[in-house]
């Protein structure tokens, strides 16, 4: 997920290929209960992030569209915010012997049914895991 300034409404604009996938994984997010982990889907992946499905939040009193509130759960990980932290992700795919590690930052939050999307740009991602991750999800 290339992020170049431009909110989630225009997201038409992006540079790379955006390619659907549905890999569920579990995501652990600081700060909801000292081991919570939720387990979600990746809607798509690029070369610069992925946009994951989020349905915690049904009754979210912090969302703006194409952005992240400052009181939703992701706004401690606001890829626009210097001093956000970093989500930590590992994916273990099925039928492959290597695990995915990656970091990534919160871009933008769309409401999608009784879901949300959440796009995330990838912060720390060895080349590796991108390369593998280009594999196996082009497939």
């Amino acid at each position: 997920m290339e992020h170049n300034g431009n909110s989630g409404k225009e997201q038409d604009r992006r540079r790379d290929v955006r390619i659907p996938v549905s890999v569920g994984f579990e995501c652990n997010v600081k700060g909801l209960a000292p081991d919570f982990f939720y387990t979600t889907v990746i809607y798509n992946y690029s070369r610069g992030g992925i946009c994951i499905k989020w349905n915690f939040c049904n009754e979210c009193t912090g969302y703006t569209e194409g952005d992240i509130h400052p009181d939703c759960i992701f706004s401690p990980y606001d890829f626009h915010k210097e001093d956000s932290d970093e989500l930590v992700f590992h994916i273990e795919l099925a039928n492959y012997d290597q695990d995915l590690n990656f970091k990534g930052k919160a871009v933008y939050t769309l409401k999608d049914d009784n879901n949300e999307k959440i796009g995330i740009a990838f912060t720390g991602i060895s080349d590796d895991t991108r390369d593998f991750m280009r594999k196996v999800f082009s497939v």
